[in-house]
């Protein structure tokens, strides 16, 4: 996706789903609550599965990240035989 707030829309949903088949089945004694350390590396794989499908294009995760959120925003370059802004 080249999007980054869509993606971040579907990880959200995917991760309300999960969390909600969790909760019934845990509620309905089907399951257990899974170990912290499962939980914990689950977590992780995630994040590092993440960085390495943006690092295929040469992206900086930590830089998205700020961009995402406002806190960085985007350099953008105009070639170089473009016109001024007030031509």
């Amino acid at each position: 996706m080249t999007n980054d707030k869509a993606f971040a829309l579907y990880a959200l949903a995917l991760i309300t789903a999960v969390g909600s088949l969790f909760c019934v089945a845990v509620a309905t004694g089907i399951a257990s609550i899974p170990p912290m350390a499962f939980i914990i590396e689950h977590v992780a794989l995630a994040v590092f599965i993440r960085s390495a499908y943006k690092s295929f294009d040469g992206t900086n995760p930590v830089v998205d990240f700020l961009e995402f959120y406002g806190w960085k925003t985007p350099a953008i370059q105009a070639p170089a035989d473009a016109l001024p802004a007030g031509a």
